[in-house]
């Protein structure tokens, strides 16, 4: 009475119960190559292999450089990477439709790979309507599979910088709020350190980066505004020097 066509993916298999999530994200991967195997109602990675018939050079290490740098937020290095894949797998080559149909599925289960270690939603990062593996499949020459590659890394770099921000802005706001609320006392960088769970040094990179000051400018200006007020209304200045934090 209905017609519903049912398929399922198998991600990869894992050694170890906590990386099931990884092997969730490989089968929506799978799942996106579902139109080329459209006979299969069981869609494996050994299925994807079997159908291209092809060797690809896309090694486990390589990888996970390339998650660790896109991670850390390292463009140069991610793109020297996939430079590199692609010289190897295509370089002075007829195209290759199988090393091709590897290449893409190989990257998109990558780039799924880093998005559920950020915590990122697809669809905040290349919106709602994009399937991943599709974004390539419109591509066929090499120069034009490479600018696909590079159009996807692009994007997740954007969002990685933009997330970026966003938390430095909290961060720094909630920062600030402790200080405006404890300016009187003798604080200092370590005790935000300890305060915030950050280091000293990334503590001090968020008043340059966001406000263009360092600590002692802006602990100096909450205590002379307050030192203003307190005088207008009449206080010594031995006292508002008490009462502001000022030690001398």
């Amino acid at each position: 009475q209905y017609d519903i066509n049912l398929v399922a993916a198998i991600g990869t298999v894992q050694d170890d119960e906590k990386e099931v999530a990884r092997s969730y994200q490989d089968a929506l991967a799978i799942m996106e190559h579902k139109f080329a195997l459209q006979n299969k109602k069981v869609i494996t990675y050994e299925d994807i292999k079997e159908y291209t018939g092809a060797s690809l050079y896309y090694p486990l290490e390589i990888e996970q450089n390339l998650i660790e740098y896109t991670l850390a937020g390292n463009r140069d290095k991610v793109y020297g990477i996939l430079n590199t894949l692609m010289e190897r797998n295509f370089s002075g080559k007829a195209a290759n439709r199988e090393i091709q149909s590897q290449f893409k599925l190989s990257v998109v289960m990558t780039i799924k790979r880093i998005l559920y270690k950020m915590n990122f939603r697809q669809e905040d990062v290349f919106g709602d309507d994009c399937i991943l593996y599709l974004e390539f499949n419109l591509r066929g020459q090499r120069q034009d599979l490479k600018a696909a590659t590079m159009a996807l890394f692009d994007k997740l770099f954007d969002h990685i910088v933009q997330e970026d921000g966003r938390k430095s802005q909290k961060t720094i706001n909630r920062i600030l709020e402790y200080v405006q609320q404890n300016f009187t006392r003798d604080i200092s960088l370590t005790d935000l350190s300890e305060e915030f769970n950050l280091s000293i040094s990334h503590i001090s990179r968020l008043f340059k980066s966001e406000l263009n000051m360092n600590f002692k400018d802006v602990i100096a200006q909450y205590r002379l505004e307050e030192a203003k007020k307190l005088l207008k209304k009449g206080m010594k200045a031995q006292e508002v020097c008490a009462a502001c934090g000022f030690n001398n």
